[in-house]
């Protein structure tokens, strides 16, 4: 007799907690999860994602009023300090699940105010310029990928996502998101993610748990060239 199916009561704006178990919900691809899930795990969760938020919103206010408070004449490595930490600020904010649009701009003109500040530090330093030129074009690459939710919870160094679930993670997701995710891995990375995909999809084909999502994501990650 088949167990019965626990319903959840998710929330509609998750963070990354939250997310990955919305993610991992009667999902056949994480057949092989220790986890069985519980309303109490998904509150857990929850808590975890509204405590993180929090102190993103104390470290914001911290981070704002330090700025303001800042010499004309400031060192340049307490100048790129500041750049690193509206660089982390960033990549969390965009992984709330809520509306952060207001604390993006805000951490956006930081990031503007303080590469100006080093411009204008490296105004005669030819090497520099460039090398801040090329910069700017990797950060603009990465805040164009860093916008899917599955890039957002994959890149941060506490990802809920296990690594025996990245595969399963990448077939739950669109075709569109597959393709930006495997272009973060190596050509050997990326074959055993092929190799994984077709394990799990040839497992599922011939059952009533196959979907048409799940065939698309796995021609994503097959057409990705090593």
């Amino acid at each position: 007799m088949a167990s019965k199916e626990v319903m959840l009561n998710f929330s509609s704006t998750p963070g990354c907690r939250e997310r990955h178990l919305i993610r991992k919900n009667s999902n056949p691809l994480f057949s092989n999860s220790q986890l069985e899930l519980t309303q109490e795990f998904v509150d857990e969760a929850r808590q975890q994602d509204l405590e993180e938020y929090n102190q993103f919103l104390d470290d914001f206010n911290n981070l704002i009023q330090e700025v303001s408070q800042l010499e004309e004449r400031i060192e340049t490595e307490i100048i790129l300090e500041f750049k690193e930490r509206i660089d982390r600020m960033h990549d969390q904010c965009v992984g709330f699940g809520r509306d952060v649009s207001i604390y993006l701009q805000a951490l956006s003109k930081l990031y503007e105010t303080i590469m100006n500040t080093i411009r204008i530090g490296a105004a005669n330093d030819t090497l520099a310029i460039s090398e801040l030129n090329k910069e700017q074009e990797a950060r603009k690459l990465h805040l164009e990928i860093i916008n899917y939710t599955l890039v957002s919870d994959l890149i941060r160094a506490d990802s809920p996502i296990e690594e025996n679930e990245l595969v399963a993670s990448l077939l739950s997701d669109s075709a569109e998101s597959v393709q930006v995710v495997m272009s973060l891995f190596d050509s050997p990375q990326r074959e055993l993610i092929k190799a994984e995909a077709a394990r799990l999809v040839a497992a599922l084909k011939s059952s009533d748990e196959f979907s048409t999502s799940i065939q698309q994501a796995y021609e994503a990650v097959s057409a990705f060239k090593l």
